[in-house]
């Protein structure tokens, strides 16, 4: 029986909860900022990718399974903030 490798899901709620904040902040526009939401949401692509590169060689080292919540965590919070750039160069009604 293998275990299940979650020691990143924390990181993940994370990262989602920072995403959220980041697209509640894209649609009020008093507070949208192209720069951030682009630079906000490039860096945490990064920083997801990463994350499941580094899981991957760890569950292969250690002959761990992977975590399906992370993966969905991750994929969810890529959704966000594309929304959220969306939102911050969408054009704003006069």
């Amino acid at each position: 029986m293998q275990d299940t490798f979650t020691l990143f899901e924390p990181l993940f709620y994370f990262i989602l909860a920072l995403s959220l904040i980041m697209l509640v902040l894209a649609i009020i526009p008093k507070y949208r900022s192209r720069f951030y939401q682009t630079f906000f949401g490039v860096s945490n692509l990064v920083f997801i990718i990463l994350l499941f590169f580094t899981e991957g060689i760890i569950v292969e080292e250690f002959d761990l399974k992977g975590d399906e919540v992370t993966f969905s965590l991750g994929i969810i919070a890529v959704t966000i903030n594309i929304l959220a750039v969306y939102f911050a160069f969408r054009k704003r009604k006069v």
